[in-house]
């Protein structure tokens, strides 16, 4: 996730005194466990990303342009 090692394992290990809001953004959006990691409850973990259904990827690598475009226009107004 572009950590130093050194900042990983400190983070790891419950040393880090202080965090940039940056910085847990960043590790909020990225963090992904495997389906077998064993996690305490925490409220970060609402923030995890979803998995992408095999399904709905393909259906999204076989859209055509058109809709492709028309997708980017939807996403753009919706600031």
């Amino acid at each position: 996730m572009g950590y130093s090692e050194s900042y990983a394992t400190k983070l790891a290990s419950k040393r880090v005194s202080k965090i940039n809001l940056e910085r847990l953004e960043k590790f909020s959006l990225d963090f992904n466990p495997t389906s077998k990691a064993i996690l305490p409850a925490h409220a970060l973990h609402s923030l995890k990303k979803k998995e992408i259904s095999d399904e709905m990827l393909e259906k999204i690598f076989n859209l055509p342009a058109e809709k492709i475009e028309q997708i980017h226009d939807i996403l753009k107004n919706m600031d």
